[in-house]
Formats: C-alpha cells, sequence, structure tokens
C-alpha cells in the first residue's frame, strides 16, 4: 500500500496540518491525498483559516488568488505581516500581493 492511500484511509488529518497536506500532496504529485485533503478543508474551513498552517497555504499563490480573499482576510494577513491595512480591497491586494514578491525574491 502506498504512503498515499495510507494518509487518506487512516484521515490523519487535522484542522491544524490540512494546509500543509494539500500542498505536500501537490508538490508530489498525489491526486487522492490532494482530493481528500481539499475536501477536509472545505468541510472545516473557517477553523482551518484559523490555523497557523493555513498561513502557508494562503501565501501559496497556487491556491489562494488574493482576489477571492474578502477584505476582512487580506487585513489580518497584512496586519500578520505588519504592512499598512488601510485601503480600498485593491489597494490591500496591491500591498499583499508585492509583500509576496519580495518575499520570493
Amino acid at each position: 500500500m502506498s504512503l498515499e492511500n495510507l494518509l487518506v484511509q487512516e484521515r490523519v488529518m487535522t484542522k491544524e496540518n490540512v494546509s500543509d497536506y494539500i500542498l505536500f500532496a501537490d508538490a508530489q504529485s498525489c491526486p487522492s491525498l490532494k482530493e481528500c485533503a481539499i475536501a477536509f478543508f472545505l468541510r472545516h474551513c473557517k477553523t482551518v483559516l484559523k490555523s497557523e498552517s493555513s498561513t502557508r497555504l494562503l501565501a501559496s499563490r497556487d491556491y489562494v488568488e488574493t482576489d477571492s480573499i474578502t477584505v476582512t482576510e487580506l487585513r489580518k494577513e497584512l496586519e500578520k505581516r505588519k504592512l499598512d491595512m488601510d485601503g480600498s480591497k485593491e489597494a490591500l491586494v496591491e500591498i499583499l500581493e508585492k509583500a509576496k514578491r519580495q518575499e520570493r525574491d
């Protein structure tokens, strides 16, 4: 039995680690694990988004487009990074995207 199948069967995901599983499954090309993790995430999204591991998922451009984040979520993300939180949604998106570009460079 593959590790991917074992993880899916054992349901070792928690609200604290599911974001890590999504990123891992994508990076390692584990479609069953990714599908299971995304389904878990969607069932518990409000709680998951409050967890520490969700920060890495939110920072991953592949999963969360900043345009789809609410203004409240944008402000929380900017506050975590100690960035300016004032302005329109478009201005907040630009601030966050600029910070992400700087982190990647």
